[in-house]
């Protein structure tokens, strides 16, 4: 919503991470985010992942997951599959993943 205060945000990608919940899987290859910041900030934040519609094999089903309080949350707030971007909101930052439903076949 707003930052009140600057400060450093880095994102690390990584093949490993927590298991996705029950009815969802990774791409291929698997991606996890680690989003953190120094920065200062009024929740909810926008976070936008660009991604390779070639690791899924439905990108309308993908769904942004943050790993929160030990459970993945479903914080999807748009999908864009033309330009190949999901957002969501959050009011923390951790790992992050985009998970495909399995449960719906579109």
């Amino acid at each position: 919503n707003e930052v009140t205060q600057g400060g450093q945000t880095t994102v690390a990608s990584s093949s490993s991470g927590t298991q996705p919940p029950s009815g969802f899987k990774l791409g291929s290859p698997p991606t996890y985010y680690n989003i953190s910041t120094t920065a200062q900030f009024i929740a909810p934040v926008g976070i936008c992942i660009n991604y390779n519609d070639t690791q899924f094999r439905n990108e309308k089903n993908l769904k942004l997951f943050h790993f929160e309080n030990g459970q993945w949350i479903n914080v999807t707030t748009s999908l864009d599959t033309i330009n190949n971007i999901i957002c969501g909101e959050v009011s923390a930052f951790s790992e992050f993943a985009l998970f495909e439903n399995l449960d719906i076949d579109i």
